[in-house]
Order: structure tokens, then C-alpha cells, then sequence
């Protein structure tokens, strides 16, 4: 009974595989070594009896939920969810329907830390492809922070295997605070699969208080304001899908460039499903708010519908650095509102 339990849970082939459980070997095929061979793992990548279902919770505390999605590399669960055994773990989630195109993961996590310990590491890879590297730290556990699972990495794919790097492990007992030597990454309490929020041509997409943009929003946007967001850093995205094939749109959007009270010249780029399709360049003292329009060609949606904005801020600076205030924020563009339109004779 315990050799057909091993084998289950832990990837367990044959008798002679059993002195890994002691050596702290790999047990089972494809699973590479961890940091003791009791972590949780069937070392295979078929992924669970249980298809996963978009918009539907997965807790990782309930124990053969997590052992079932689990190819190597956790803790067994806990209440609230489970450690990250060493430094990378595997996931396998089969998936109740067909992808078609992007899809959106959430994921819920709790960093490791500890005195002199203020900031770990955590990367996300799905079907081989990174999707997400993030720095989690004393002021910023993770609670449903969403990645974009890019329509050439899901499509067509009956699973998604998920890889989570956190080359910052270590071990309580290492730290000095406890006996326990397993070594940890990081806390997972849940992940949920999505698709992109469907978006009605010709309506306003409004950011800011109140509009529940938090769906559509990618990448480092400042907290919302009762008109808009700011857009923080190097780039932001927004991912949004239509209800099916569109022809002959146009882009619009409302936006105030933060330029400050010097003369400066701020540059931006936007891009659809990753073409650029526009140029901006925003000068002056206070200029005020600007409606950017954009024609977009034919086969920059595609028949696939996803809508993949990005801007792209040359020159962020923040009021800091330009003597305004004591906010370390890279600003560039303060946006209020989106559109997909109809372009005028298009016929659709």
C-alpha cells in the first residue's frame, strides 16, 4: 500500500527508485533533483483528472488539488496554500476547453521573508515561454496579479505547463530562526485562468475609480484617480478581445503627457498586438488633455480578436527628479479613456 501511494504521489516507478526517498534524489521520471525527495510530485507532465476550468478558483491548501497539479517541485499543502520546494516547481493544468487566443493567469502568493531577507525573486514561464518576473517584498505579497499568456504560447494547447523560478530559496534553519530545513521559495495560495474581458466596438473603456479596469490592465499603472490612471515606468499594456472579426477600426484615446514645469519633450509609442502603429511626441509647459486618433490597418487585429495595447514611454521621469513633488513615480501619459471605433466608410 505505501509503494502504490509512493508511486502515485511521488513518481515512483520501481523498489530500487525508493533510496532517492533517502538520498534526497530525483524519484521519479523528468523530475529533476530538489532538496528532499519527500516534496510533492508524480514527476510526469499529464496533468491531473480534473480539467481546469476559466474563472474558476484554484486553491492550492486543498491538498490533492495541489498534489494532482503538482509535476514536481512543492511542499505538501497547507491551509491557506503550499510552499515551493527549492528553486523551481512545475504545474500542469489541463484545461476544460479549447484556447483560441490570449488568456489571462492570476496569481496569489506570499514571499519568503525574514530579517535581512526584505526581497525575493519569482519568475513565470507557460508552455516555455516567460510570461512574468516579478520582486515580491515586505510591502507587496501578491494577491491575483495578472500575467498575459500570449495567444502563440496557449493556442491550441490542451495544457498549461507552468514553471515557477524563485532562485532566492532557502531554508528556515539556513536563516537561523528555526529548525526546519526544507528549503522554501515562495507561498502559493492560488491561480486562476481567464480570457480577456469582451469589448464592444464603439464603447468607452474608462479608466480610473469605479470602472473595474483592473481586467484589462497590465504592467506597472499607478493606483486608480477619479478620472484615469498614470502610466508608471517603461510601458503598461491593456488586453482586451472582441466579440469577433472587426475591419476598418480606428484607436482613440484621452490622455494628459506629464511634462512638468520645465520645457520638455516627452515620447511615446503605441503598439497593437505588437506592430507600432503610432508616434507620439508631447512638448510645452501644462498642455493639457489631447484625444490621440489612430487608423489601424486591416490585419493588425487579426480574425483571432484579441487586442493587445501597449504604450511605450521613452523618456518617464518622475516629479522628484523634476523638483515638483516628493513622488518617486516614472510618469508619462495620466490616460482616461479608451475606444475601438469604427473608422468612417469602413462598412462594418
Amino acid at each position: 500500500a505505501h509503494l502504490r501511494l509512493a508511486r502515485r504521489r511521488l513518481g515512483i516507478e520501481r523498489v530500487r527508485d525508493l533510496r532517492h526517498v533517502l538520498s534526497g534524489g530525483p524519484p521519479g521520471p523528468t523530475r529533476p533533483a530538489s532538496e528532499m525527495a519527500a516534496a510533492v510530485g508524480r514527476g510526469v507532465g499529464e496533468g491531473c483528472a480534473r480539467a481546469i476550468a476559466f474563472d474558476v478558483p484554484l486553491d492550492l491548501g486543498e491538498a490533492e488539488l495541489a498534489r494532482a497539479l503538482t509535476a514536481y517541485g512543492t511542499w505538501r499543502a497547507e491551509p491557506a496554500g503550499c510552499w515551493l520546494a527549492g528553486r523551481q516547481a512545475r504545474l500542469v493544468l489541463p484545461l476544460a476547453e479549447p484556447v483560441h487566443g490570449s488568456l489571462v493567469l492570476e496569481l496569489s502568493a506570499d514571499g519568503f521573508l525574514a530579517p535581512g531577507r526584505s526581497r525575493q525573486r519569482l519568475g513565470v514561464s507557460v508552455n516555455g515561454r516567460t510570461v512574468m518576473k516579478l520582486a515580491i517584498d515586505d510591502t507587496a505579497n501578491l494577491r491575483a496579479q495578472p500575467a498575459i499568456l500570449p495567444r502563440d504560447a496557449v493556442a491550441g494547447r490542451a495544457n498549461l505547463d507552468l514553471v515557477f523560478d524563485t532562485p532566492d530559496a532557502t531554508s528556515p534553519a539556513r536563516l537561523g530562526f528555526d529548525d526546519d530545513d526544507r528549503r522554501v521559495g515562495v507561498f502559493m495560495r492560488g491561480l486562476l485562468v481567464r480570457a480577456p474581458r469582451v469589448y464592444e466596438i464603439g464603447s468607452a473603456l474608462l479608466l480610473g475609480e469605479g470602472s473595474d479596469d483592473e481586467r484589462v490592465l497590465f504592467g506597472d499603472w499607478g493606483d486608480p484617480e477619479p478620472l484615469g490612471r498614470w502610466t508608471v515606468g517603461p510601458a503598461v499594456q491593456l488586453l482586451m478581445r472582441l466579440e469577433g472579426p472587426a475591419r476598418g477600426l480606428r484607436l482613440e484615446f484621452d490622455s494628459i503627457p506629464f511634462l512638468g514645469p520645465r520645457r520638455r519633450r516627452l515620447r511615446v509609442d503605441v503598439l497593437l498586438n505588437g506592430r507600432r502603429v503610432k508616434s507620439l511626441s508631447y512638448e510645452g509647459v501644462d498642455p493639457g488633455p489631447s484625444v490621440a486618433q489612430v487608423p489601424l490597418a486591416e490585419d493588425v487585429v487579426g480574425d483571432h480578436g484579441d487586442i493587445l495595447l501597449e504604450w511605450r514611454i521613452r523618456n518617464p521621469r518622475s516629479p522628484q527628479s523634476l523638483g515638483i513633488s516628493a513622488d518617486r513615480r516614472n510618469l508619462g501619459l495620466f490616460i482616461r479613456r479608451v475606444v475601438l471605433a469604427e473608422r468612417e466608410g469602413s462598412g462594418t
